[in-house]
């Protein structure tokens, strides 16, 4: 039988440059409350999330950027426990089916998976994340292909607009009368 190793996506990163698709584990990031913009001051709690950099590289090797744009990730399995769908999910997230998420294989644990989120990014400062890149012993970036389609995926759920179905019923009904 032949000698058969499955593409996970990822490789060791070359460089110590941050860049597009790459992946950092355990990031302080700030959590803002709910009535963020209701008050003058702010007692702020700082959380943890693993992040996948999302800014292009061309635009942090040329420093057009201070603020990297980071999506958070998280494992399949605390995404399954936390998600009220629970384990059914994982057919939709292999299926492309929910748009806010990607499906990725883990960088170096064959039988795990992580959970892309679009719908929680955060940015932290270019400088910071260096710093992180020089303390890490190695660290993981996503492969060409492997990149094009998360960027696709994620410009698509950007891309798109969400529209209530209640919005559609009025707004059609709204049309009606008027015509009416």
């Amino acid at each position: 039988m032949p000698d058969v190793t499955l593409d996970t996506g990822w490789e060791l990163a070359t460089t110590s440059a941050v860049q597009q698709g790459l992946f950092f584990k355990d990031l302080p990031v700030v959590a803002v409350p709910d009535d963020f913009g209701l008050q003058a001051t702010y007692d702020v709690a700082v959380a943890r999330s693993d992040g996948l950099v999302l800014t292009h590289t061309c635009q942090i090797a040329n420093s057009k950027v201070k603020l990297v744009s980071l999506c958070s990730v998280s494992d399949l399995l605390q995404y399954c426990t936390g998600n009220k769908y629970g384990k059914g999910r994982v057919n939709d997230l292999q299926a492309h089916r929910l748009d806010a998420n990607h499906l990725l294989a883990h960088p170096n644990l064959s039988d795990r998976y992580l959970v892309v989120h679009f719908n929680v990014m955060f940015s932290l400062p270019l400088e910071f994340l260096k710093k992180r890149l020089d303390e890490s012993a190695e660290h993981w970036v996503l492969k060409a292909g492997h990149r094009e389609n998360l960027t696709h995926r994620f410009g698509n759920y950007y891309s798109k607009p969400v529209v209530e179905r209640t919005e559609v019923s009025e707004t059609f009904l709204s049309m009606l009368e008027q015509r009416g």
